[in-house]
C-alpha cells in the first residue's frame, strides 16, 4: 500500500492508475520511471546473453567431432625365405665348331693337288688332325694323306694334299674326314629350398571415436602451446 504522488491518495501497489485521480503509475514519477525502464532493458540484454552464453555452452557439450587414434602393435609372423645351393658342375667334352672349305681339284702332271681351308671357330686354340684320300674308280686303289694342324683361336689355314699317278680328277673320289680337338663345357645348377624364419612387424591400429566440440577446441589449444 503506498500513495499518489500527485494527490495522496491511497494506491494498492498492482494498481496503474490511481482510483482518484486518474495519474498513471500513481507510485512512480517520470524519472522513476525511466530508470525503470533502464533497468529494465538492461535486464533483458543480460538475461539474453546469459542464455546465449548458456546455450553456446551446451552446444559445445553436444556437438560431437569424429576423430581417430593410432596405436602400434607387434606382430609375430612366420616367412618362408628361399635359400640357394650351388650344385655340382656338370661337364661334358665336346667337338670344337669349325668350317672346312674345298678348292676344285685340279691335276697337272699326273698330280692331283687339293687344297681345303680349316677355319677355328672357337675362343680357344687347339691341334685338328685331318685326313683326305683319293680312291681309283676303276681299281679302288686309296691313297691318304693325313696331318694335324694347331690353330689358334679363330684361326684357319689353307693346306694341300698330294696324289700321284692321276691322270684326271674324275678317275678317283675324293674323301675329306676332320678330328677336331674337344673343348669341356660345364653347366652351373643351383637348387632352391624354403627355411622359415620368425620375424617381428610392427603395426598401426586405428581406432575411430567422437569427442565433443569443446575437448577438441581444448586440445586445439594445448597444441598450440
Amino acid at each position: 500500500m503506498g500513495k499518489c504522488r500527485a494527490c495522496h491518495a491511497k494506491i494498492k501497489a498492482h494498481q496503474i492508475y490511481c482510483p482518484k485521480c486518474g495519474a498513471e503509475h500513481p507510485l512512480l514519477d517520470k524519472d522513476d520511471v525511466k530508470h525503470f525502464s533502464k533497468l529494465k532493458k538492461r535486464f533483458i540484454l543480460l538475461f539474453s546473453l546469459i542464455i546465449l552464453v548458456l546455450a553456446s555452452a551446451l552446444l559445445l557439450f553436444l556437438i560431437k567431432i569424429p576423430a581417430a587414434s593410432t596405436e602400434p602393435y607387434t606382430v609375430k609372423q612366420t616367412i618362408p625365405k628361399p635359400v640357394t645351393t650351388s650344385l655340382p658342375p656338370d661337364c661334358v667334352d665336346v667337338d670344337y665348331e669349325y668350317k672346312l672349305v674345298y678348292y676344285k681339284p685340279q691335276v697337272f702332271a699326273k698330280v692331283l693337288s687339293l687344297e681345303y681351308n680349316i677355319r677355328n671357330l672357337e675362343s680357344l686354340g687347339g691341334e685338328f688332325e685331318y685326313a683326305v684320300s683319293a680312291v681309283d674308280k676303276i681299281s679302288l686303289e686309296e691313297k691318304t694323306h693325313s696331318k694335324k694342324l694347331l690353330l689358334g683361336p679363330y684361326e684357319n689355314v689353307t693346306s694341300k694334299a698330294y696324289f700321284k699317278d692321276i691322270n684326271l680328277p674324275r678317275d678317283v673320289d675324293i674323301y675329306f674326314s676332320i678330328k677336331p680337338p674337344k673343348k669341356t663345357v660345364c653347366k652351373e645348377y643351383t637348387e632352391t629350398s624354403y627355411s622359415t624364419q620368425e620375424e617381428e612387424e610392427t603395426r598401426l591400429k586405428e581406432e575411430k571415436y567422437y569427442k565433443t566440440l569443446f575437448e577438441f577446441l581444448l586440445d586445439e589449444i594445448k597444441g598450440g602451446l
